[in-house]
């Protein structure tokens, strides 16, 4: 807890709100951003703009002061974006925030990373320092905060005006080095609940560096041991590949640790990128070299082809004229192509029948793929997404395969003799019971492929049934010059129990309906189906109530029990909205005069359940500017890794923040965010979206 500071932050008045709030460029910032995650308030893929000024003034701290005429940018200024040669050395940063109510008088977490020096100022009032900042060269003392967690006390204010005084001289000095082993120029700043998860914030900081150090002394020591193996016995080339195999490795380990927390100078960080990259490069070189050694016996002309390539990458990176980040898609080519060619030696290591060689494709296909990952999904993945995710990935990334060689080269040294003398005896002692053992595996993988063709073709009968289930959707949704809409599905299962339709009257009148059937498979798509027929025969039944009704009674007589069918049906004439919901979730409408969201609850139950239920309608009057989501259970039920779901609370605070969007952004944020919950966990129900807005 050493280096967390407690920092109080003065009330201002009321006026001094009130005219931040009113800026175009404030962030509301709710509980729930800060609950399970950082807030990266400024990040290389993050699209936060901040208002930035070069130069200095102390009156740029002024919660009061009007920046609207600065220029918006990225303060982490990636130098792929920002051009090195507009930095004058000393510039200020500022941003207005407004915070959730629930977040009034608690403790917010803050880490900072950067290479220069920093001060921050919130509402005029300066909180935290790094280093020291100044438009002197001289004066400037450079500090990263290292992604160290500090905390700020928020006071009873709603809205923060955030200014970074930030400098970083070094930058006109030393252009090269940033050029060429630095992708960035400014800071990075995120925020997080203290209260909630500071324990864990420290946990995951000091338990990783105590982690870390303890790797690379492990794979230090587990080199050591292989050499002298070697050394002791140098017919067994297997026992050095492994050695500077494992050597490579705790070379990248250890730069990468005296990089997060040696000093900050820019030779050494340098050196510390180039031992990395090198250190890569090594173990990939080895790594190959011990699998030519385990299936071949002798080093193939293959590999001199890698080594090469590695050599020129390494050579390039390092001397060529660009910065060595844009020479990691070269070097993971170049290791997807030695992928392809280890699974290729491990099949054949496979048909040679190489003993115990499944210990060694096990491993490797494990630490290949994982760092294959680790270079690509940066650029593909949200970086708290792959935060979350990348301490998992990197310790399987460095335990399988060098845990999968050693046991291989243990086993292997010890039991040499033992197993040439088992074959020698399989060989002589080969008896009828093996034979009909045999013969009995033989029947049994008969038996497996017949078993495989029979799923194949219950596979094909599904896929047909989920194309017939997809074209009984609506070709087309229909165009009013006073409604936008737009829909999305997608199913559990090959057949699921979704459904949604429309109806444009010959008087404009609109009739929507969107259906879930409780259950999936064949009997939801028979349901389906019936109710795609009774909607295209009802659709023009006036009285809402009769209509459903008769659905229900049609959907009773059908004898499906207990698969039942949710169900809502929403009428639009001009800017009158009706309403009927049997079992579906709420329908959900945000008024955009009032910017409030109305819930229209189930009347009802599902349809199928009470055969002369009474269902009532539900009226509403429509201003422009309004939008309506219907959506069905999935959605809302979805679960995340720890059992929880998604929830209606958690849908209405993301449908106000996105109301002014199109429907079709609307219903793409929804997606993304349920996937987002979600993780890795697969999709257990079927998802269906309606969203219209009304012009």
């Amino acid at each position: 807890m050493t280096r967390i500071h407690s920092v109080t932050i003065f009330i201002l008045f009321i006026t001094t709100l009130n005219l931040v709030a009113e800026t175009s460029d404030t962030l509301f910032i709710s509980t729930d951003s800060l609950k399970h995650k950082k807030f990266y308030l400024a990040d290389f893929d993050r699209e936060i703009l901040w208002r930035y000024h070069p130069g200095d003034n102390s009156d740029w701290a002024l919660p009061n002061f009007n920046h609207n005429g600065w220029e918006k940018i990225n303060p982490f200024m990636d130098m792929q974006e920002f051009d090195v040669a507009d930095w004058m050395g000393i510039a200020w940063f500022r941003k207005v925030i407004r915070i959730d109510s629930s977040l009034v008088n608690s403790a917010i977490g803050i880490y900072v990373h950067h290479e220069g020096a920093s001060e921050l100022f919130i509402n005029g009032k300066k909180v935290l320092t790094f280093g020291k900042v100044s438009a002197d060269r001289n004066e400037e003392k450079i500090h990263d905060p290292g992604y160290a967690p500090y905390v700020i006390n928020l006071d009873t204010s709603r809205v923060y005006t955030i200014a970074v005084r930030y400098s970083n001289h070094r930058v006109l000095e030393s252009r090269y080095f940033y050029n060429k082993f630095f992708s960035h120029i400014g800071f990075s700043l995120y925020l997080f609940d203290f209260n909630a998860n500071v324990e864990n914030e420290l946990l995951d900081y000091y338990d990783g560096l105590a982690f870390g150090w303890g790797l690379d002394g492990f794979t230090l020591a587990f080199s050591i041991i292989f050499f002298l193996l070697y050394f002791f016995y140098a017919k067994r080339k297997e026992n050095l590949y492994f050695a500077l195999f494992i050597f490579g490795i705790s070379i990248f380990g250890t730069a990468f640790n005296l990089q997060k927390t040696g000093p900050g100078e820019l030779e050494l960080i340098a050196f510390y990128r180039f031992l990395q990259f090198g250190g890569v490069s090594l173990t990939f070189i080895f790594f190959l070299l011990f699998i030519y050694r385990i299936v071949y016996e002798k080093v193939i002309k293959m590999f001199w082809i890698f080594l090469l390539a590695f050599f020129l990458i390494n050579l390039t990176a390092f001397f060529g004229s660009e910065g060595i980040f844009s020479y990691m898609m070269p070097l993971g080519i170049v290791i997807a192509i030695m992928t392809i060619e280890s699974i290729r030696v491990f099949i054949i290591g496979i048909i040679r029948k190489v003993a115990r060689i499944w210990i060694l494709a096990t491993g490797a296909i494990i630490f290949l793929i994982l760092t294959l990952s680790g270079m690509v999904l940066p650029d593909l993945l949200p970086a708290s997404l792959f935060n979350s995710i990348s301490g998992i990935m990197f310790f399987f990334n460095i335990v399988a395969l060098p845990i999968s060689m050693a046991v291989y080269l243990a086993i292997s040294y010890g039991k040499t003799q033992n197993d040439l003398e088992k074959q020698i005896i399989t060989v002589k002692e080969l008896s009828a019971k093996q034979i009909e053992q045999e013969r009995k595996n033989a029947e049994l993988r008969v038996q497996a492929e017949l078993e495989r063709a029979e799923n194949e073709r219950k596979s094909r009968e599904l896929e047909e049934a989920r194309q017939l289930q997809l074209s009984m959707l609506p070709k087309e949704i229909p165009k009013l010059p006073h409604l936008d809409i737009a829909t999305y599905m997608k199913t559990a299962t090959e057949v699921g129990g979704d459904f949604y339709d429309f109806h444009l009257g010959d008087d404009g009148t609109l009739t929507v309906i969107i259906a879930d059937a409780t259950g999936h498979g064949m009997q939801a798509g028979t349901l389906v189906t019936a109710t795609k027929g009774l909607f295209q025969n009802l659709a023009g039944v006036k009285n809402l109530e009769i209509m459903f009704q008769q659905f229900n009674r049609a959907i009773c007589a059908m004898g499906l029990q207990p698969l039942l069918m949710a169900l809502t049906i929403v009428r639009i004439k001009e800017n009158q909205l009706e309403v009927i919901n049997g079992g579906m979730p709420e329908l959900l409408i945000y008024r955009k005069d009032t910017v409030n969201i109305k819930e229209i609850e189930p009347s009802g139950p599902p349809l199928g359940a009470f055969c002369d239920y009474d269902y009532k309608i539900t009226k509403a009057e429509l201003s422009p500017g309004d939008v309506i989501l219907l959506m069905s259970d999935g959605f809302l039920e979805r679960q995340n890794e720890k059992n929880e779901i998604f929830g209606i609370e958690s849908c209405k605070t993301i449908f106000k923040q996105i109301a002014d969007s199109t429907p079709q952004e609307m219903i793409n944020r929804l997606v993304r965010e349920s996937d987002e919950w979600a993780n890795k966990r697969m999709q257990d129900d079927d998802i269906t979206f309606i969203s219209i807005k009304t012009e």
